[in-house]
């Protein structure tokens, strides 16, 4: 088969590559549509979490229905980490975004800070994970040296 062009060699030659820019680019886009994130938003109600070291409720917090993590009955002054693990969640890579609300207990000493977060890629009964947490009192504290510490990141349990 022949082809016929005005264009000199050269110029069919870029055009062709243009093209075939084109197009690959277009496919591209394409892919990356089709490869677009699901959002998900998850039931937390307790029955569907592995707790532990803590006791969940359902309750209400600012008019929104909400998740309360809360130490066991004779344990509410130990400062065990709490978990709330959620069971039969397939997530493997993405964004994990939620909303958080905490404060140190009422009759907490002043130097405990309080800490809120969520913990990913958890193994079976929260034997190791990597966590992501804030502590709400050292983002608001006067001394830098808390602020600096208002965010954090741990991979439990070998790097804490």
């Amino acid at each position: 088969m022949y082809k016929i062009s005005s264009l000199p060699p050269i110029e069919d030659a870029i055009m062709q590559f243009r093209q075939l820019t084109v197009l690959c680019m277009l496919a591209l886009l394409a892919s990356a549509q089709s490869q677009r994130a699901k959002s998900v938003t998850l039931d937390l109600r307790p029955n569907g979490l592995q707790l532990i070291n803590a006791e969940a409720k359902s309750v209400k917090y600012k008019g929104r229905d909400a998740l309360q993590l809360l130490p066991p009955v004779g344990k509410e002054q130990s400062d065990e980490g709490m978990l709330a693990i959620l069971r039969g969640s397939s997530f493997k890579n993405g964004t994990i975004e939620l909303e958080v609300s905490g404060e140190p207990r009422a009759d907490a000493t002043p130097d405990m800070r309080g800490f809120i977060g969520v913990a990913f890629r958890v193994q079976p009964n929260g034997e190791k994970f990597e966590l992501f947490y804030v502590r709400p009192s050292n983002g608001r504290s006067d001394d830098q040296l808390r602020r600096n510490h208002s965010v954090q990141y741990q991979s439990e349990p070998d790097y804490i």
